[in-house]
């Protein structure tokens, strides 16, 4: 059976009382036609002719509300041309405007109708109620909008077809009909399920942005949920955290925890015939976790605030109808990505977000990677720890500091499940994992959606090798920001879940973490400061140590490199051993701090804490162009342009005496005498400028692994620690390089002059930041460009790149508009700039910072403005380039 269900807006006048129970009708109250008029009615003529009639005598009634009137009309209009419809009226009162009519076919949301305003041009809506047809239309697969005289049809956010009572009367006839019959699309792979998902997410996300602001307008009430959560948000995880950004967490948490718990549900014995819906869901939370159960069970709640209620159950019907074998299969075809849970976020997000996907630097690990790394921390805690069950030792502490969605913690947990099962059989599991496993394995994650996703994959990969969590018990996957220290807490309702996250994964920071393991996030832009104002942060502290090397400053007066997330997880992690005093910090970043310059005072910190470093690095740096020693091909391991590589550094347990594996034949290290214990180790101190040379007893042992990217998974997934051959390197100042260097010529090429000595006033060029927009071929192309910039709404001018937040945006117009432009000199901006070598063009430069050049260079290019003078434009070190 078809249904339609009206949802009158809060703005409009309501007929019935607000808390009336939904009921079927084919109008307002009427019995249904007798008998032997059903033919007739049924006519679609008539049926239309009935409709017109009604329209005109609504508009001559004086009391007439615009749209609500109407909707009974127009509800009798699709009840007769499909007669199989019942029309349900379930008025609500909503602070967010939601579709007017849903389709429901089975029990589930079909279609959508949206109603404007009596004869509306449906080409002229403006403010809110275009942006929410907008909305509509790009995010649902099923949607009429119509004006009750105008109808448009669309599908996928393209109009299939419109129709008019006044132009095409018997079109309107039949395009109705063509919304009610419509199907639900076929979605058989999982880049056509993240596509619709990714829609729908967006639809959420909006929603939910609009019923913050309107709460956040509220005094506060603990009924205010959403409200409360936001600001629990803000004073424990990201105290930047803006409304639209908190939407964006939460629309991800919904969707994507309803598509984790359709994979749940399709594996179930009765999953062909049964339903999937929002209550369904929430059935499937594990009770590991009070945040997110309560998150769920508020979702599947009947009071659920209606404005949410209608866009989960779209979620939960398109997930529904998802053909879930033929997807699951699909992902189990994907080297290296067999779990569809953890690599369908990857999916989801880039078709969601690709610019979110980005800035949090998202990029799941292939399963390959993650085994190696775990055999790898496994072994050496067998042969350097003297650790004989590896990480099933039961005093051995493990941590995941950004675990994203588990991948880490759950090969961990394969790891031990072997091991356990080899050495002591499978009866102990119970006992040993309540007992020795959880309370020592650890995960930290920012965002909301890869946090749920873990703790469901975690909880299940538990529950299948037989383990029956206990009341109360839960999985040590914390919602927490690794690289914040400070603590707030919050007396908002809600907020307690989030406050009692912070605090216990507080207590398990504190714990002696003898692993720290995982793939940190890659993001030069990094969401996590280092400074707020003049005041450094904790993490903006511990990041100093790398911008000195042998005890004096780096000496470069922009060392952004540095500010990546994953130098800073490097950062914590390093510090975490420290805490310890002995331990394994096993990551896959960027390889850039391998040989980059602005690294040098990271690797000599690197050098000081630890006492063995095994690097392995898988290139495929696009960036570079990077080929394989014999020319062929050389293929990443992500589906990124940056090379990376593997990281293993050890702090070795007090007298220590393990040969490194497979050294090259000329290691000159004996690791035999280098019994320096914790205690006796100096190398951190401050005052200690001595070099990192050979007589520090560092032992640093790098190989390569070049080829296609299915060769690189294979060499991961059967290889060890213990097979690779390694070359030992002796890092030497001033670099420290952790790649194999030529140094036959190094103490002659030390002698030269610095380029930075030569030069003490130098930079890099302009970065506009916005090619398209500030570089053109005239001068008048220039000029008019820059008047027709100056008069746009921030909103606007930030499609075209401007960075910062609407404030400082308008700011920037306002100058440019009232300042720049009146100018009667403005024109005298218009500069040559050599755009590319031998091409010659034209840019507005003011030299102001943050304006219509993102970084102008003033220091610079005012002297190349100011005459003849000349500039000497020298290449940076490239990779390689000292080899």
């Amino acid at each position: 059976m078809l249904s339609l269900k009206a949802s009158p807006k809060h703005n409009r006048r309501r007929t019935i009382p607000d808390r009336q129970a939904p009921h079927a009708t084919r109008g307002r109250g009427d019995r249904a036609p007798p008998a032997r008029y059903n033919r007739f009615l049924m006519q679609p003529g008539n049926a239309l002719r009935r409709y017109q009639d009604q329209l005109r005598q609504i508009q001559q009634h004086a009391q007439a509300t615009p749209e609500l009137s109407l909707h009974h009309a127009l509800q009798q209009l699709l009840s007769e041309l499909n007669p199989s419809a019942a029309l349900i009226h379930e008025p609500r009162h909503t602070i967010v405007g939601r579709p007017d009519f849903i389709l429901l076919r089975g029990g589930m949301p079909a279609g959508y109708i949206e109603a404007e305003v009596f004869k509306t041009p449906l080409d002229s809506l403006s403010g809110h109620a275009k942006r929410q047809t907008d909305a509509f239309k790009q995010n649902l697969d099923n949607f009429l909008l119509t004006n009750f005289v105008e109808f448009r049809l669309y599908r996928n956010g393209q109009c299939l077809r419109s129709a008019s009572i006044e132009a095409t009367p018997a079109a309107v006839v039949e395009l109705p009909q063509d919304f009610l019959n419509a199907s639900p699309l076929p979605i058989r792979s999982p880049e056509e399920l993240a596509q619709h998902l990714a829609r729908r997410t967006r639809q959420l996300k909006q929603i939910l942005h609009e019923t913050l602001e309107a709460q956040l307008k509220q005094a506060p009430d603990t009924s205010l949920e959403l409200r409360n959560l936001y600001r629990a948000f803000q004073e424990i995880l990201l105290p930047d955290l803006r409304p639209e950004e908190f939407a964006d967490l939460y629309a991800q948490t919904i969707a994507y925890g309803l598509f984790a718990a359709r994979c749940q549900a399709s594996l179930a014995p009765d999953a062909a015939s049964a339903s999937f819906t929002r209550a369904h869901a929430a059935q499937l939370i594990p009770p590991t976790n009070p945040f997110l159960r309560r998150l769920f069970q508020q979702l599947a709640a009947h009071d659920l605030e209606p404005e949410l209620a209608w866009i989960a159950d779209e979620i939960a019907a398109l997930l529904h109808h998802a053909d879930m074998d033929a997807i699951l299969h699909n992902f189990g075809a994907r080297s290296g990505k067999e779990d569809p849970i953890v690599h369908f976020y990857e999916d989801f997000l880039h078709a969601y977000d690709p610019a979110l996907r980005e800035l949090r630097g998202v990029y799941y690990t292939p399963e390959p990677i993650v085994q190696f790394i775990v055999r790898a921390v496994d072994t050496l805690l067998h042969t350097q720890f003297d650790k004989r069950l590896g990480l099933a030792d039961s005093h051995t502490l493990i941590l995941d500091p950004a675990c994203g969605t588990g991948s880490f913690l759950y090969e961990v947990i394969e790891q031990v499940y072997r091991r356990v099962e080899a050495t002591q059989g499978k009866g102990v599991w119970q006992g040993y994992v309540a007992q020795h496993l959880l309370p020592r394995l650890f995960g930290f994650e920012l965002l909301v959606a890869p946090y749920a996703i873990a703790h469901l994959k975690l909880a299940l990969a538990l529950q299948q090798r037989g383990y029956r969590f206990e009341q109360g018990q839960r999985l040590g996957v914390y919602l927490k920001n690794t690289l914040e220290q400070a603590l707030k807490r919050t007396e908002l309702l809600l907020g307690e879940f989030i406050t009692r996250e912070a605090n216990d994964a507080a207590i398990k920071r504190e714990k002696p973490i003898l692993v720290v393991l995982g793939n940190p996030p890659y993001s030069g832009h990094s969401a996590n400061r280092s400074r707020i104002g003049n005041t450094l942060t904790w993490i903006g502290e511990l990041l100093e140590d790398y911008k000195r090397v042998d005890g004096r400053p780096l000496g470069e007066k922009n060392p952004k490199w540095l500010q990546d997330d994953y130098v800073k997880f490097i950062r914590w992690g390093q510090w975490r051993i420290e805490q310890t005093g002995e331990g394994i910090l096993a990551f896959i970043t960027n390889h850039a701090y391998l040989d980059n310059p602005t690294f040098r005072g990271m690797r000599v910190s690197l050098l000081r804490t630890f006492d063995r470093l095994y690097i392995l690095n898988l290139h495929g740096n696009a960036r570079r162009k990077e080929t394989a020693p014999d020319g062929s091909p050389d293929e990443n391991v992500f589906d990124i342009q940056q090379g990376v590589a593997l990281l293993i550094a050890v702090k070795a347990p007090k007298s220590s005496a393990q040969n490194a594996p497979n050294a090259h034949p000329n290691d000159n290290h004996d690791a035999e005498n280098d019994n320096r214990g914790v205690g006796n180790d100096n190398r951190d101190d401050e005052n200690d400028n001595r070099g990192v040379g050979d007589e520090s007893g560092v032992q640093v042992f790098y190989s390569d692994l070049w080829g296609r990217r299915e060769a690189k998974y294979e060499a991961l997934r059967t290889g060890t620690v213990e097979s690779i051959v390694w070359t030992p390197l002796t890092p030497q100042p001033p670099l420290y390089l952790f790649t194999p260097q030529n140094t036959a010529l190094e103490a002659e090429y030390q002698q030269g002059w610095r380029i930075p000595d030569i030069f003490p006033t130098h930079s890099v060029g302009i970065v506009t930041a916005r090619d398209s927009l500030t570089i053109h071929w005239t001068r008048d192309a220039v000029w008019q460009t820059v008047c027709q910039f100056a008069q746009l709404e921030p909103e606007q001018a930030r499609n075209y790149g401007l960075s910062g937040n609407r404030s400082r945006v308008l700011r920037f117009l306002q100058d440019l508009r009232n300042a720049d432009v009146p100018n009667p000199s403005a024109k005298a901006y218009i500069q040559k700039i050599l755009y590319r070598p031998f091409d010659v063009r034209y840019t507005f430069y003011t030299g102001k910072v943050n304006g219509f050049h993102e970084r102008p260079r003033p220091e610079v290019m005012r002297h190349l403005l100011a005459g003849e003078n000349r500039a000497l434009i020298v290449g940076a070190l490239r990779r390689g380039d000292r080899r």
